[in-house]
């Protein structure tokens, strides 16, 4: 389940997927829409298979365009654990109407769980356990690319399981790994390749605690906005004005300056 805000500023979607069905859910002031916008797209997740076919995170991107779907398995088998049959999917999004559209299998033979998009929502993290070798991996893909597969780029991997990712207020993404004082921090997710600057122990936790798989979720089109500045002269008057890089933003209600002064 993940949410976005709409595009006309009325509310915002709840999104949520049942076999090769999305729902989209329209949530405003009056309460819950209960007659949610229907995708029949793939894949077809069956219902047998249960539970390891609902684990993976479902994502939006901060400018309500693409919805990315991470998939532990699409089976129907309930053991082994290990038969590499999940996936990752990216999908189109119409944030005015709540239509998921557009699928398109990224990865496939693994065990994904994680998957988060950068600020700018033009690239995509998905970790994932791999079949080749039993490692576990957390790549990048460029979203831009006419080959969004093959633009795969593996900026992590470990031995010790994979978790969840997500953007944070700060615009970095954080990362989960199982049973560790700290959490991984991509801290440029913009940025194509290593040049993302991924920091494998960024971020320590208090004494005596460990991660596990989850992160809290947030509603990243918050994220998708910033000010203008107009500068003048030293001593006059600054303008401020506030921006957004699509209509996403709309609905904050209020900023917090800090000019770390």
């Amino acid at each position: 389940m993940t949410a976005v805000n709409d595009a006309s500023g009325s509310g915002y979607w709840v999104i949520t997927q049942f076999t090769d069905n999305f729902y989209a859910f329209k949530v405003t002031t009056t309460g819950v829409s209960s007659t949610p916008v229907k995708s029949t797209v793939g894949p077809s997740v069956p219902t047998f298979g249960y539970r390891r076919n609902a684990i993976g995170y479902l994502k939006v991107s901060p400018n309500g365009e693409k919805l990315a779907a991470a998939y532990d398995q699409i089976d129907t088998a309930t053991s082994p654990y290990n038969n590499y049959k999940g996936s990752v999917y990216i999908f189109d999004f119409d944030a005015l109407t709540g239509a998921v559209f557009n699928p398109k299998l990224i990865l496939t033979e693994v065990k994904a769980y994680g998957v988060e998009f950068s600020t700018n929502s033009k690239v995509l993290y998905a970790s994932f356990n791999c079949s080749v070798d039993n490692s576990y991996l957390l790549a990048q893909f460029d979203l831009l690319s006419i080959d969004i597969p093959n633009s795969k780029t593996e900026i992590f991997s470990g031995s010790y399981g994979i978790g969840a990712l997500q953007l944070a207020p700060n615009k970095k993404n954080y990362y989960c790994t199982y049973n560790l004082n700290s959490l991984a921090i991509i801290n440029n997710p913009d940025v194509l390749g290593l040049g993302c600057n991924f920091d494998e122990a960024g971020q320590p936790l208090a004494n005596n605690t460990s991660r596990l798989l989850g992160l809290p979720p947030f509603i990243t089109s918050f994220f998708d906005a910033f000010f203008d500045v107009k500068k003048l002269c030293f001593g006059a008057a600054t303008e401020f004005t506030k921006c957004n890089t699509s209509d996403n933003s709309s609905q904050l209600g209020s900023w917090r300056w800090n000019f770390f002064d």
